[in-house]
């Protein structure tokens, strides 16, 4: 009898802990599996993405995107076309439980715009003549480049990191964003920084600097011509490789 007494209060017990532990386990958010939904898309010349987004682009022979999320989430989406300009958004007010991935494939662009917090970037490098990117809010972006003419403009904290080459580059950064462009060989650049932002660049014929705040730029190549503007507690500083290595 007192075996049996044991037993259901080991049972008893064991029981309790795991009701205990159900009690207290957060509840998980119902259809949660992932969906896929794609189509063929307008011809568009500039992208603008509003929201939470992972996007992925890539050149191709047709206009295509594929989107992939939960089943809430990709009825959410939201689609538009403006003159040349496609527009991808999510409802107003909707908040994804799982951030929602665009994969868009391109036959021709030149502008790329990111609102909100979402992240843009490609598998292989992308060729342009003229490219203009702008970032507001904390959008990340991350892009191997080959191009004659970069535009470039920043507002709010996100991050803009690039790499390739670009002959002719103009930037602005409001706001606490960083530029990463170490690895993107510029021949003429005019950077301007306003705000506690900064910019890392390397720039080998002309560089035309700006700060006003306590921003600053940093130019990893000492460029033939330098001019520089500094208001407030920012800096612009040269500082070439062979420098950084002592």
């Amino acid at each position: 009898m007192i075996g049996k007494l044991k037993k259901l209060n080991i049972f008893g017990g064991l029981w309790l802990v795991l009701f205990l532990q159900a009690c207290h386990e957060p509840r998980r958010p119902k259809n949660l599996q992932l969906e896929t939904f794609e189509l063929e898309v307008p011809p568009f010349r500039k992208l603008k993405v509003e929201g939470n987004f992972e996007v992925e682009i890539q050149p191709s022979n047709r206009n295509y995107a594929l989107f992939e999320g939960n089943e809430e989430c990709l009825k959410a989406i939201v689609m538009d076309w403006k003159g040349d300009t496609l527009l991808i958004a999510l409802e107003a007010g909707f908040k994804p439980l799982i951030t929602p991935r665009l994969c868009l494939d391109y036959q021709r662009m030149d502008g790329i715009y990111l609102m909100g917090n979402g992240k843009l970037e490609s598998p292989q490098p992308l060729i342009f003549d003229h490219l203009e990117v702008v970032l507001s809010g904390l959008s990340d972006l991350c892009l191997t480049l080959d191009v004659l003419y970069l535009n470039m403009e920043m507002e709010g904290a996100g991050t803009m990191q690039l790499e390739g080459r670009a002959r002719r580059v103009k930037a602005q950064l409001l706001g606490a964003g960083g530029l990463r462009a170490a690895d993107l060989l510029m021949d003429q650049a005019e950077i301007q920084v306003k705000g506690m932002g900064g910019a890392i660049v390397r720039v080998a014929e002309e560089l035309k600097a700006e700060v006003s705040g306590i921003g600053g730029i940093l130019c990893l190549q000492k460029p033939v011509v330098l001019k520089q503007k500094v208001t407030g507690a920012g800096r612009v500083e040269i500082q070439e490789e062979n420098e950084k290595l002592k």
